[in-house]
């Protein structure tokens, strides 16, 4: 075989693997695919995104786009316990949702004649359509939506383990009003940051003045129950009855160990209804991951804490003694770290 019929056949051979590979570049991108909030999509490289989505009242769902577009079907339908939102439409016991389009045409206020119920889990089933028809087919799952969420704050945050005392992670708050806790979150940005998610308060009707008290380990499934109407149900070795006793479904260390930034939001709005920042003494002037570095951030900016946002601002974490443990408590309206058996005389 001659020279020249050789690099013709290998020049061949490498444009026909171009040609593949772009073909397959191009079907994959247009594959269904879960996002981080488990959005479900289908759409093409030209189709329009999802910027943004907020549960806006028992009736209502805001969504937001990259560009101009048309809402051509939706329908809202509510999710079994496990179920993820799916691309295959669910027809049983759906209602139709109608859309409103803002000026702009980027945002599509999407309301449902049945509303949403607290604590059960619906999906939005929509295809929308750009000014070239370039379409996007999306399922979104969102939360009944709670118009009660009371004021709350955090008194103290136990970040050490003593397994010989039977001693675990706990964070408590005291519910400054009567409501329901659905719809709250408590995030741990170091552990946010280890594993993608966080506590979510269960629906649970309180009293103004109520203490809540959520353990972060759930070692025994009989023990540690969610006391959900009594409050003696729970019967681990943490618990009061003057408490209400929480347990998140987690066997590992949530707090961080040199440093953390805990905040109590609302899920939805992201409101912040109180904070704690910790470092140890000789943690550094910044912080290590990006996640604490977003949480500190955002709880400066939502006035629950002051400074900068830096370690410099952060509550000093000193260690576990042999004599007892110590724990975050706000007294007075100031953090400071105490033993927890001195905090409990109290």
């Amino acid at each position: 075989m001659k020279k020249d019929s050789f690099e013709n056949i290998v020049k061949y051979i490498m444009f026909a693997l171009i040609i593949v590979a772009g073909t397959l570049l191009a079907i994959c991108h247009s594959s269904c695919q879960i996002t981080s909030q488990g959005i479900t999509l289908l759409g093409a490289e030209e189709s329009p995104e999802i910027t943004g989505a907020k549960v806006l009242s028992p009736g209502s769902v805001e969504i937001r786009f990259n560009k101009k577009v048309s809402v051509e079907s939706a329908s809202v339908s509510e999710l079994g316990k496990g179920e993820k939102a799916s691309l295959d439409a669910i027809t049983e016991g759906s209602v139709p949702a109608s859309a409103k389009m803002s000026d702009d045409g980027m945002r599509a206020l999407y309301n449902f004649s049945r509303a949403a119920e607290i604590g059960h889990r619906y999906q939005l089933f929509s295809e929308i359509k750009d000014s070239r028809g370039n379409s996007l087919t999306f399922a979104l799952p969102f939360d009944g939506y709670n118009s009660r969420i009371p004021d709350c704050r955090l008194t103290e945050v136990q970040g050490e383990a003593q397994k010989s005392s039977g001693r675990y992670e706990y964070v408590e708050i005291e519910c400054l009003e009567a409501g329901n806790l659905f719809g709250l979150e408590l995030y741990s940005a170091d552990d946010f940051a280890k594993r993608g998610f966080c506590y979510e308060f269960p629906v649970v009707e309180v009293a103004a003045g109520e203490r809540v008290m959520v353990h972060l380990r759930k070692y025994d499934d009989v023990l540690c129950v969610d006391e959900i109407e009594s409050l003696s149900a729970a019967k681990s070795s943490q618990t009061s009855a003057a408490v209400r006793d929480l347990y998140f479904s987690n066997d590992g260390a949530c707090i961080g160990a040199n440093a953390d930034v805990i905040l109590l939001r609302e899920k939805n709005s992201l409101k912040v209804h109180d904070a704690l920042i910790y470092a140890t003494r000789d943690y550094g002037s910044e912080w290590k991951k990006k996640e604490l570095s977003a949480a500190a951030a955002e709880a400066v900016r939502s006035g629950k804490w002051s400074g900068d946002g830096s370690p410099a601002c952060a509550v000093v974490k000193e260690g576990i003694t042999s004599s007892a443990i110590k724990s975050f408590q706000k007294i007075g309206g100031e953090w400071r770290i105490e033993s927890v058996a001195d905090w409990k005389k109290k």
